[in-house]
């Protein structure tokens, strides 16, 4: 874990620094590098957009900047893919990606044994815990409906037609069309679509989801299933601090808005609580690459 010590050289604070950690956010003021930067004040902590772009640039800059890393939400990758970056983070052979192993970074600071630690609070642990199940039962049978949604897109966006590349082929205009017309992949995809959108089919990754968030049950219940770590992150964790339940003023007095409320109850407790595990392993990694 980085800790804070007197006694560190300037060739120590050098090689730190050189170290870029970019994330998900519009801007720095967003609440990943806002509060990422209490975590690891160590190294640099930049915004760079949405996943999808954090990603692609991970992906092409690896070879030759080993000193960035990123890190995104989970989103739509499956266990597999996300335990695959902690386990080998940085992947010579790939990239320097993390995948946080919730669906947002705001989902960690809807634990209630976490964010009941907040100098903020202005309500019992219990009360807490059951304002955040029940704004996550509200949005339950939402969440497992989009996610049957992103499965079926995840199903059938994958490369299912190469395209062409002997130019012998197409001397005409009617040759052109006819090699397109005999192209096997149409038929296949037909089917396909057909088959992935089938009621059969919906119902079985609907029932999926249901048993993966809440085993099944139509009610939400602490330590049964995945709903805290897979609900909208963002949206719950809003609701939770736009309530009276948290109360964070300025110098003058005045209460903060709901997303600088946000982000001053999550840098409080990186400062000043025991971590959820994620964030105590995002420390060791981080740290043991830039000794």
């Amino acid at each position: 874990m980085i800790s804070v010590r007197s006694g560190i050289n300037s060739s120590e604070i050098k090689q730190s620094a050189k170290y870029t950690l970019f994330v998900e956010g519009k801007s720095n003021e967003a609440i990943d590098p806002f509060v990422l930067k209490e975590l690891l004040p160590n190294i640099k902590i930049e915004a760079m957009g949405p996943s999808y772009y954090i990603k692609s640039v991970a992906e092409a800059l690896f070879p030759s900047h080993p000193e960035y890393f990123f890190l995104i939400d989970r989103d739509h990758y499956d266990d597999s893919e996300v335990e695959d970056t902690w386990r080998n983070f940085p992947d010579p052979g790939k990239n320097n990606l993390l995948i946080w192993r919730r669906k947002e970074f705001e989902n960690y600071f809807l634990i209630p044994e976490f964010l009941s630690k907040s100098n903020f609070i202005k309500c019992s642990v219990d009360e807490l815990t059951e304002k955040i199940r029940r704004l996550c039962q509200e949005r339950l049978w939402l969440t497992v409906s989009n996610y049957t949604i992103i499965k079926l897109r995840e199903e059938l966006k994958k490369n299912w037609i190469n395209i062409f590349s002997n130019p012998q082929d197409f001397s005409t205009k009617e040759d052109s069309i006819n090699l397109l017309l005999k192209c096997p992949e149409f038929s296949d995809y037909s089917k396909k679509v057909k088959a992935a959108t089938a009621e059969k089919h919906i119902k079985a990754i609907f029932d999926s989801y249901s048993n993966l968030f809440s085993l099944g049950k139509d009610t939400l219940h602490y330590g049964e299933g995945k709903w805290l770590e897979f609900i909208d992150g963002k949206k719950v964790l809003n609701q939770v601090v736009a309530s009276r339940n948290f109360m964070v003023k300025d110098q003058s007095g005045a209460e903060l808005s709901v997303n600088e409320k946000k982000k001053q109850i999550a840098r409080d407790l990186i400062r000043n609580k025991s971590l959820p595990a994620d964030f105590i392993e995002l420390k060791r990694i981080i740290t043991e690459k830039v000794r």
